[in-house]
């Protein structure tokens, strides 16, 4: 007899003990879990307390990174700029 053809009284669970699922992210979760560990979501419905460690990287950071990229860009282009040029004068010497 498959879950489908039995009756509601026939089905007896106990919710203490059946896996759940968090209804925010989807993760499975132990019956005894009072926070989900991957979204922090309280099984009440209110969210974990958070450190300050998770609170996303303001100006300052996206100015530097942003500025490291640049740096990194320019410099690369220079080092490229100078080996066309040498390779051209070698080739102008070599040429006569």
């Amino acid at each position: 007899m498959t879950d489908y053809s039995r009756s509601r009284g026939d089905l007896k669970r106990d919710p203490a003990t059946e896996p759940r699922i968090c209804a925010n992210c989807g993760r499975s979760v132990s019956p005894d879990d009072r926070y989900c560990a991957r979204c922090g979501v309280e099984f009440g419905g209110a969210r974990a307390p958070v450190g300050h460690g998770s609170e996303l990287p303001g100006f300052g950071y996206h100015f530097i990174q942003g500025l490291a990229w640049g740096l990194g860009f320019a410099l690369a282009a220079a080092i490229v700029t100078v080996i066309f040029w040498t390779l051209v004068a070698l080739a102008m010497h070599g040429v006569r």
